[in-house]
């Protein structure tokens, strides 16, 4: 893995992430790691048409239709409620 100062990395950016084409690189602050960039992957994980993707839209959808408890006990919010940061 390569390893690239944050300074050198804010000062020529393009070229650190040219540099992370196909392999994670490293920043560092004072010699200490603090993040890592990488290439996203250029392949959606299930091509359209796969087996896996009908999969997982089909659990996505059963999930979305059964709905998640969250032990609330049909307790109802508010619009302010739901918008609250």
């Amino acid at each position: 893995m390569k390893m690239l100062p944050i300074s050198k990395a804010s000062r020529e950016l393009t070229q650190a992430l040219a540099e992370a084409k196909g392999e994670t690189v490293m920043l560092t602050h004072r010699g200490h790691p603090v993040a890592e960039v990488r290439a996203v992957p250029q392949k959606p994980p299930y091509p359209k048409g796969s087996p896996e993707r009908a999969k997982a839209l089909q659990e996505m959808m059963q999930t979305m239709e059964k709905g998640f408890d969250l032990g609330l006990k049909g307790r109802r919010f508010t619009r302010d409620e739901m918008h609250e940061r």
